[in-house]
């Protein structure tokens, strides 16, 4: 899977999250691994091998369970790795990589928040 496809992944999964962001906050952490990106101070973000989680909300990197509310952002970066162990290939179109992830995480796309 391309650099490409893993980005564009990442701000589809970014995008269909029903959440405003503050564009206000400082960027001032950052993640270095198999990808880098900043974020703001004061968000949690768990590495866990081939995928990275990055929250708002440090409650919903501890409780599986957990359910989004209204102002919380939780994203998931997901690395070549990690999606070519869900079964896509390189040639995977953006649609099927997204249907794919959300069908293997068992997460529903437009969910009801609490």
């Amino acid at each position: 899977m391309n650099t490409r496809m893993v980005a564009f992944l990442s701000a589809l999964l970014t995008l269909a999250a029903p959440f405003v962001v503050s564009g206000q906050e400082a960027l001032t952490e950052t993640f270095d691994g198999a990808f880098t990106f900043n974020y703001p101070d004061g968000w949690f973000m768990q590495d866990q091998g081939g995928y990275v989680l990055l929250t708002n909300e440090e409650s919903l990197l501890a409780d599986s369970a957990a359910r989004l509310r209204k102002d919380d952002v939780f994203i998931v970066f997901a690395g070549p790795e990690a999606l070519t162990e869900m079964g896509l290939n390189a040639n995977a179109s953006p649609q099927v990589a997204l249907l794919t992830f959300l069908s293997v995480s068992e997460v529903q796309a437009g969910s009801p928040l609490r």
